[in-house]
């Protein structure tokens, strides 16, 4: 399973995923109080709005979904397919935690954190697995046809 190269690009988005329910992302400050955006449902987070759920519903549909074709390595297509869904869903990350509701205020400063800096990396993995992936399936159908 780890033995081939589109699992080990799946496996580091898995890490990143994993990354994101502990470590913040972006934080928002502003002189008097710092807003941290978390995965983690569970932090101690003071000004909760529906985009910080948003955020770790998709951190968590990303991770079982990665997850699932990390271990589906006998069902290429439906690797492919759910390496797709990943995609998605972390292009979709990146969108929520640039396009936060507090963006828009004048008074909140945003830093982003060395965490948010790996999900485009991890976008580029997950389109090289595909590549692999539809590599390995063009190899078995060529091994096929010898036959």
């Amino acid at each position: 399973m780890i033995q081939r190269i589109q699992s080990v690009f799946m496996f580091f988005s898995i890490v990143v995923s994993i990354l994101l329910f502990f470590f913040p992302a972006v934080s928002f400050v502003n002189l008097n109080e710092t807003i941290i955006v978390s995965c983690n449902p569970f932090a101690t987070i003071e000004k909760m709005n529906s985009t910080f759920y948003i955020v770790a519903i998709l951190n968590l549909f990303l991770l079982t979904s990665l997850v699932y074709a990390l271990f589906s390595f006998k069902k290429r297509k439906i690797q492919i397919q759910f390496n797709s869904y990943s995609i998605i869903c972390t292009l979709l990350l990146i969108a929520c935690f640039v396009g936060l509701p507090f963006l828009n205020s004048a008074e909140y400063t945003k830093q982003i954190n060395w965490l948010f800096y790996l999900l485009p990396i991890s976008v580029i993995s997950l389109f090289l697995s595909i590549k692999f992936i539809k590599k390995d399936e063009e190899l078995v159908r060529s091994a096929d046809r010898i036959r």
